[in-house]
Order: C-alpha cells, then structure tokens, then sequence
C-alpha cells in the first residue's frame, strides 16, 4: 500500500510541475552575501539584521548587531527579439535587433542593526535598495548593413521598452520579532521607502 502510495504522489508531482520561470532582466535575488548563498531559503532562518526586510520573525533571538553590505552590480543586459519580428526592416536596412545597455557598474549598499531587547525580542532597522539595476542605458541607434553593404545606423527597436533608467529607490523597514515559545516566533514589520 505504501509504495502504490509513494508512486502515485510521484506521478501527481510530476504530471502538475511546470517550468521554471524567472524574475526579469532588471531583477535579482536577495541582498546581501548570506541569503544570496543559501538560494533564497535563507528565509527560513534569517540569521542577521536583514530580518528586518525579508523576515521580521527572525529577529527574535538575535543578538544586538549591525550589518553592512554592498552589492557590485556589473551590468551586461542586452535586448534580443524572437520569433516574429526578430529581423526588424527599416528604410535603410534588415536588420537583427541587438541593444546592450552601456553602463558598467551599479553599486547597492544595504545597512540593518538589530536591538536585542530581551532573549525573546527583537527590534531592527534596515535600509536597502529593492534588488534591481540602478542605472541602465540602452543606446538609441544600433548598426546594421544596408542593401549596398554599407553600415548605417537605425533606430534602436528597443526604444519603445527602455533606452535609459536611473534614479534611488530606498526601502526603509522597522521591524520586530518575538518568540512565543520555542521554535515559534511571529513577527510585523512596516516598510516605507522613497
């Protein structure tokens, strides 16, 4: 019985998975080295003053501290089409549309402190920036060759989703948790940002 039993929930999970699917291009995963290196399940067990953010909860048995981090983003993104309209015809030319954002670097601090007000509570501050490019700038024109084999420039087919991005989004979280009893804390956190 238990292996029919152990099958069946194996075809079931396999029959409803579906495919994976990502964040887009202007995001990534998780601030700050720890929660980075655990893929996301850092969640679970917030161990540093990035709590405040990700898992309020996890402030509760934390020692008094300060966290601060720095993200290098170095920037390579690129805009492919697919499919139908891949080969873009202009007056001047057929053309593949390519266009990579011209801006090297981006940096995103993060800074958290937790207070620990007893065993059981915790308070945190942090301030970070959502997980994103800060800064991105796709060019206007692209080169392409013309019919006559000469290079000329055209239009960026780009242009009508994003040719530049700048600006400074801060989060700002205060957050507590507390440990009702062993193995089971509770936590609330308000977020404002600018």
């Amino acid at each position: 019985m238990r292996s029919r039993l152990k099958l069946g929930s194996l075809l079931a999970l396999a029959l409803s998975a579906s495919p994976a699917a990502a964040t887009d291009v202007f995001e990534f995963p998780d601030t700050g080295t720890e929660p980075m290196s655990r893929a996301g399940a850092w969640v679970a067990r917030a161990t540093n003053p990035l709590a405040t953010l990700h898992n309020p909860a996890g402030l509760a048995g934390q020692r008094t501290g300060v966290l601060a981090n720095l993200h290098l983003v170095f920037n390579d993104v690129c805009f492919t089409r697919k499919g139908q309209g891949a080969v873009v015809t202009s007056q001047d030319a057929p053309y593949r549309p390519d266009a990579c954002d011209d801006t090297l670097l981006t940096p995103l601090p993060a800074v958290a402190g937790v207070l620990a007000v007893t065993d059981r509570l915790g308070i945190g501050l942090s301030l970070s920036p959502p997980n994103l490019y800060g800064r991105l700038e796709f060019p206007h024109t692209v080169e392409a060759t013309n019919r006559l084999g000469a290079n000329v420039q055209v239009p960026n087919p780009a242009r009508y989703l994003l040719l530049e991005q700048d600006g400074i989004a801060l989060n700002t979280v205060l957050g507590a948790g507390y440990e009702v009893t062993k193995n089971v804390r509770v936590g609330a956190g308000f977020m404002w940002g600018f």
